[in-house]
């Protein structure tokens, strides 16, 4: 048996604040997307003591009012959790719930090659053996994103079944011991913020940048072992670019994990490139807090990247600290783009040609590499709206760019991130 218990309401309610256009994979049909997370809490009690798993799932019910919106919205789980060490030996992560156990975390496992999102997400959960004799409340961030079309009123509705199915070792799964709907209405007079998003995500800790944090993400752990694992086998010093830091828990935890190494000593330059108009305003929560990350990598710089036509292609750089001075790139050793190519190599503008010239100057030397963390489909994006279907290897090629294996292991069927390694053509 597992109860769900829910603190909240089961309604909540939400506004249009922005309408990203888009296709789907659908036709390419036009449709819009609410870019609006709702973030939920509830807590899983009363597990029986011989379940050794959990998996959760998500499911649009047949109360949402559309056929397009149940069919097409998207949803995911966003669980806080511990960085991960570097060497650890399994593949799993631990759930910690700052409010309940700020000291004593829960080793609850979280695999991160069963981690998926979109129209039916779900994550599976593994308890340790210690938890036979008494298993804890289990708490966990539920983030949602809701598909609307052009028409959205206050007759729109979404209804989300929570589902919780177990298993016993090796048995099969038991399908929906229980179960918990969750109505989303729409609210003009909702008066939601970005801020507010980024409020959630600071109070689960993913903002530290150094000492212990949290990930929410399974991108978060595939970005560190890609980049810890090409870190560790290269010799000498290594130059490093991070494209992107969005809402910057991607940039944090890869922080952490840097200060946490021993490699750390290997990076001799960090470049943090970062458009102004949508980055920066969430960069400002660790702008203050240079002194930090300057004390784990001291050469550690932002760049803006500038637009100065939107027909521009090419972008022209500054720092952050020096914002009229124009600057130049060279190439980096390791690159690492995290969630950015979707939305950068879909684009109809100028903005792809930007992006792959960007890339084209800093993958630019036989040692050069990219690592590019990216959700395996557009619908496997939840947080930031639908993009066009995009071809990530076919982009990179028109710069010369081409796929190598990666060191890593999981199961990428189970997955809704994909880790791939690009090294100039006739490079390592």
């Amino acid at each position: 048996m597992v109860t769900i218990l829910h603190p909240q309401s089961t309604i909540y309610t939400f506004q249009q604040n922005r309408r990203d256009g888009g296709l789907l994979d659908r036709n390419d049909e036009p449709f819009c997307y609410l870019s609006r997370t709702i973030w939920c809490d509830f807590h899983l009690k009363d597990i029986s003591l011989d379940t050794t798993d959990l998996r959760l799932r998500l499911t649009f019910g047949e109360g949402t009012n559309n056929f397009l919106f149940q069919k097409y919205s998207k949803a995911g789980f966003f669980i806080p959790h511990q960085d991960r060490s570097y060497d650890a030996v399994e593949n799993n992560i631990g759930i910690y719930d700052h409010k309940l156990t700020k000291d004593e975390p829960l080793d609850v496992l979280v695999p991160i090659d069963n981690w998926r999102f979109g129209n039916e997400p779900s994550v599976k959960l593994k308890i340790p053996k210690k938890y036979r004799t008494s298993i804890p409340m289990i708490p966990v961030k539920l983030g949602i994103v809701i598909g609307s079309d052009p028409f959205t009123d206050e007759n729109y509705s979404v209804n989300l079944h929570v589902h919780v199915d177990t298993k016993k070792n090796n048995q099969p799964w038991e399908k929906g011991v229980t179960s918990n709907e969750l109505t989303f209405r729409y609210d003009a007079g909702d008066d939601w913020s970005l801020d507010e998003e980024l409020e959630h995500i600071d109070g689960l800790n993913a903002y530290n940048i150094k000492g212990q944090g949290n990930c929410i993400h399974p991108k978060q752990t595939m970005t560190i072992e890609a980049f810890m694992t090409e870190l560790e086998q290269r010799e000498g010093n290594q130059r490093v670019a991070y494209i992107g830091t969005d809402t910057i828990e991607n940039i944090t935890s890869l922080l952490r994990a840097i200060d946490a190494s021993g490699l750390k000593s290997k990076i001799s330059n960090f470049d943090v490139y970062y458009i102004p108009e949508w980055d920066g305003p969430m960069l400002q929560r660790i702008r203050n807090s240079m002194n930090s990350i300057s004390s784990i990598i001291p050469n550690t710089r932002l760049i803006r990247m500038i637009t100065l036509e939107e027909s521009a292609e090419q972008f022209e750089f500054n720092l952050d600290n020096q914002p009229n001075e124009k600057i130049e790139i060279s190439p980096c050793d390791i690159t690492v783009a995290t969630y950015v190519a979707p939305w950068a190599t879909s684009a109809r503008d100028s903005s792809k040609s930007r992006f792959l010239n960007l890339l084209s100057e800093l993958v630019n030397s036989p040692d050069s590499c990219l690592l590019s963390v990216d959700p395996k489909t557009s619908k496997d994006i939840v947080r930031g709206g639908v993009v066009n279907l995009f071809n990530i290897s076919g982009s990179y090629s028109s710069i010369n760019l081409v796929n190598v294996p990666t060191m890593l292991a999981y199961d990428e069927n189970n997955s809704s991130v994909r880790v791939t390694k690009f090294v100039k053509n006739g490079g390592v």
